[in-house]
């Protein structure tokens, strides 16, 4: 009777020492998330090894003869007088084209387009002075004279906005090589719009800083009277703005499949050929009295270049012949290229 209770405590101590045992150590939360970074990292690389591979093949499937359809947009300007954002402020640019590309290797290529390029820019002054010569009447006790002396035309402010619609001729030498590609050549700029709009501040118009014949220098013009501030809008001869312009791309391509071809670029435009401009003051005399001349019709600015930068995306189709394996223009005596992919 006396050994039961006895066993029955034995087996509960045994319970109680049991479960007194520590509990397994946790992982720490840093090598948890170090591992699940190699796991996301391995898995991310293993996806881009698979995918490159895929796009190598597509790329060697590409066609000498290519077809692409562009568009683009940017910053521009019609600089004046090569002052780069002075007088001038940069202005906005889109365009679109359509071109055609044979690569003689999976290297090189040629390429034409024919495209449309719209560009709005805009030119600010302050504080425009013109001097011109007319005749003034003089008065002392002796009687009244007439004398030439020279007239000032002080303008407060001057803005011009330009909109300009060319037609775009580009020639490229294309450079490719993988997922990376490059363009430079030339582009035939012929518009077939230039229009501008104008907002002239208020005209002061004074005799003086010289009166001939008097030996009398005025420190300032003498106002005699002011023009009202004025704006409007008038169009320019468009065969004054052709241009041929430097043209550069460079930029990243995708193969969408072994026919299709994807690509984003950064390109600038510089104009080779100025327009030039000029004439008379802006505000001119005349047998009617002062009148105020735009701009481009006066000689506050001799020359306009055109220059645009911004980002260009294509998509292209590739067709025709298979590449061929050696460049045409290249001189060996092996016919296998010299260039891996």
């Amino acid at each position: 009777m006396n050994s039961q209770p006895t066993s029955l405590y034995c087996h509960a101590c045994r319970r109680i020492k049991s479960s007194s045992r520590p509990a397994p150590a946790a992982m720490p939360a840093g090598l948890m998330l170090l591992l699940l970074f190699l796991a996301i990292a391995t898995t991310v690389y293993a996806q881009y090894s698979r995918t490159e591979l895929q796009q190598r093949h597509y790329m060697r499937q590409q066609r000498s003869s290519n077809v692409s359809l562009a568009l683009g947009g940017g910053v521009g300007e019609l600089v004046a007088d090569g002052r780069l954002l002075d007088p001038s402020y940069p202005g906005a640019t889109f365009l679109v084209d359509a071109a055609y590309t044979y690569l003689w290797d999976r290297l090189s290529g040629i390429r034409v387009g024919l495209g449309v390029t719209y560009l709005h820019s805009r030119l600010a002054i302050e504080g425009a002075e013109t001097s011109s010569t007319g005749q003034i009447e003089l008065f002392d006790a002796d009687g009244t004279y007439t004398r030439s002396t020279h007239f000032t035309a002080a303008t407060t402010a001057v803005s011009e906005g330009y909109d300009a619609v060319y037609v775009t001729l580009p020639l490229h030498l294309v450079l490719q090589r993988n997922h990376f590609f490059s363009a430079l050549g030339v582009k035939l700029m012929v518009p077939l719009h230039v229009g501008a709009s104008y907002s002239h501040g208020a005209t002061h118009i004074g005799v003086g800083r010289e009166v001939d014949g008097t030996g009398t220098t005025l420190a300032r013009p003498v106002e005699m009277l002011t023009l009202e501030a004025q704006e409007g809008s008038y169009t320019l001869p468009a065969t004054r703005f052709v241009s041929a312009a430097v043209s550069v791309e460079a930029g990243y391509r995708y193969a969408v499949d072994a026919k299709k071809m994807l690509t984003v670029a950064l390109y600038a435009d510089v104009a080779l050929i100025r327009s030039h401009h000029g004439g008379d003051g802006l505000a001119a005399l005349d047998g009617d009295g002062y009148h105020i001349s735009h701009v481009l019709e006066s000689g506050m600015v001799s020359t306009l270049r055109y220059c645009a930068v911004g980002v260009k995306v294509t998509y292209g189709f590739s067709f025709g012949s298979r590449i061929r394996t050696g460049n045409p223009f290249r001189v060996s005596r092996s016919h296998r290229p010299r260039y891996v992919m």
